[in-house]
């Protein structure tokens, strides 16, 4: 195919799958750049996070095309720099700017004005990143490139990074808000359940979407479920399920390679799934008519409204850190960004970060449980002391070992106080409750635990069972830690 022709045909396709095209076969296809429009450039960028265009600035940078070299060239300083400024080593490199003593350089006055221009014009295009080095090849070769074809560009890139950082450093409370406090629903409503009498609702065509499936629809739990509609309705269900595969890969960064692609699909049949549980009240003989009378969207948005319950849990709980074991910081993490696929059974579940005795991932009603025993000794460490539990925690002790205290306190003096148990304490339980031999707890141990704990939570309106799930644990630690003694 003529240059002219294969540009043409680039200019009809749709952005995502050129990224497809492009990303899947990189060697054989990244040279497709160079017959790209700037529109189009700009249209696949605008699919993407700063993270995920950083690859696609440095791949046009990757051959010796004049076409695509110009590509990244052309975008606007502001935008050059929210993407350079993904990399550590970039904002390291502005760092080092500002920071370099350049009034000993005998420079006439006028140049502290501007001290960008000044550096390059010290150091010269071949000069500066000798003196600030970059080791990250990609970047390097970016940057010395827009150095080499335009010095003064790479003058506008370190003035911009400058003033974002002069920003951030004048205002650190607003720019904590914008990079760390979470993206919340309006309104978290409760999921209503579809009633029997429900009237399904209008179908609307889809917007345009690529001519060709990006993610096979294959033998998902989704697709299975829907074998028994209509055909008419399976064929639209297809194109709604592939027009969400596309949405959700552009949220999450922009990624069209394969693999990619199969994680996001998952992902979107779990939210599915789990909008499918909720909408058709846990009934799966309802799940069908779910399908048959609202859009795969709504459905979704559903699935989403049942994660965000308790990522709100997980949310209030962030802040509490410093009085939470390695475990629970991986959970409250690995819920307030959630990152969920499907099981070998079809499943949802979700991804849990490493930490502790977490295992891999879990369905969401064991997520929920583990986040209430975290809830729950939160509320004991406030009532011990936050600030007491904080301290042992970083002197060594662990949450595992902070209940079995709490629990030998209870047991014993029928009061919940860290610093209460002596060195011979241990001993003493285990004469007075364990017989010889046991390695279970005594009925006589439990009752005194329970008593206790009862009294405590009418004491404090705390939930009992909640308690109970932290603390007879702990005292089956107790128990053995007694028996081998």
């Amino acid at each position: 195919m003529e240059d002219r022709q294969r540009r043409e045909v680039l200019d009809l396709l749709p952005a995502p799958l050129i990224g497809a095209l492009i990303q899947n076969l990189e060697e054989d296809n990244r040279y497709l750049l160079g017959d790209l429009s700037l529109e189009q450039f700009r249209a696949l960028l605008s699919l993407c996070s700063p993270e995920r265009k950083f690859y696609w600035v440095t791949t046009a940078l990757s051959f010796t095309d004049a076409r695509a070299n110009a590509l990244p060239l052309l975008l606007p300083t502001r935008e050059l720099v929210s993407i350079l400024l993904t990399r550590a080593e970039f904002e390291e490199q502005i760092q080092a700017i500002a920071d370099f003593p350049i009034e000993d350089q005998r420079l006439p006055v006028e140049v502290f004005v501007d001290p960008a221009q000044a550096l390059v014009n010290l150091f010269g295009a071949e000069g500066m990143l000798r003196q600030f080095p970059i080791a990250e090849p990609t970047l390097a070769h970016f940057l010395q490139t827009i150095l080499d074809y335009d010095a003064d560009r790479y003058v506008d890139l370190i003035r911009e990074g400058l003033r974002g950082q002069d920003y951030q450093e004048s205002h650190p409370d607003e720019w904590e808000a914008l990079t760390e406090e979470p993206i919340l629903l309006d309104a978290i409503e409760p999921v209503v359940v579809l009633s029997d009498d429900a009237v399904p609702e209008q179908v609307l065509p889809l917007p345009d979407s690529p001519p060709l499936a990006l993610v096979p629809v294959t033998a998902s739990p989704l697709t299975r479920l829907a074998a028994g509609l209509p055909v008419a309705l399976q064929q639209h269900l297809s194109e709604e399920l592939q027009d969400l595969y596309i949405r959700q890969a552009i949220a999450e960064g922009g990624s069209f390679l394969l693999s990619d692609l199969e994680q996001v699909a998952r992902s979107v049949e779990a939210y599915l799934l789990l909008g499918l549980q909720a909408e058709s009240g846990g009934r799966p003989d309802r799940e069908i008519a779910v399908l048959t009378a609202r859009p795969l969207h709504k459905v979704s948005h559903s699935g989403a409204r049942v994660v965000e319950r308790v990522r709100q849990v997980a949310l209030r709980l962030l802040p509490l850190r410093e009085i939470l074991g390695t475990a629970q910081r991986a959970l409250v993490r690995s819920i307030v960004r959630p990152r969920f696929s499907l099981g070998e059974d079809g499943r949802p579940r979700l991804f849990l970060l490493p930490g502790g005795d977490l295992p891999e991932d879990a369905e969401l009603p064991e997520v929920a449980a583990l986040l209430h025993e975290v809830v729950m000794w939160a509320e004991v460490a406030r009532l011990v002391g936050m600030e007491r539990v904080g301290n042992a925690l970083q002197h060594g002790a662990s949450v595992e070992s902070l209940l079995e205290e709490l629990a030998l306190a209870a047991v014993l003096y029928a009061r919940v106080e860290l610093g209460l148990v002596g060195s011979t304490d241990l001993e003493r339980f285990g004469r007075r409750y364990q017989p010889e031999g046991e390695t279970e707890p005594s009925t006589a141990a439990r009752e005194s635990l329970r008593r206790t704990l009862e009294a405590w939570a009418a004491r404090e309106t705390l939930d009992l069972n909640g308690l109970l799930k932290l603390f007879e644990p702990a005292l089956g630690r107790l128990t053995l830690r007694a028996a081998t003694r």
